[in-house]
């Protein structure tokens, strides 16, 4: 019915139309900037409150973080004596 040529050359020109939700004909950017600020929206829905994870969790996680940096700030080795034979240690 319709051959390649006159297809092709009936639509060498056209050009896409974007709509919105309501069919309403819009530019790329209108579009694009309206997905843009719906995307937004919904992150700022699902970011949960702070006080819905506990705060008192948060602080002894925090606490418990900071015990764990200072015992990784020690020296490995934790004896009375400088040396590393504990056979000879004066100390002992």
């Amino acid at each position: 019915m319709w051959s390649r040529k006159r297809l092709k050359l009936l639509f060498y020109h056209s050009v896409q139309v974007y709509r919105d939700k309501e069919g309403k004909a819009v530019s790329r950017d209108e579009l694009e900037a309206a997905r843009k600020a719906e995307l937004e929206k919904k992150a700022k829905e699902r970011k949960t409150p702070e006080w819905a994870a506990g705060l008192r969790q948060q602080r002894d996680a925090a606490e418990r973080r900071a015990a764990t940096a200072a015992e990784a700030a020690k020296p490995f080795a934790r004896s009375k004596c400088a040396s590393h034979q504990p056979w000879r240690c004066p100390a002992q």
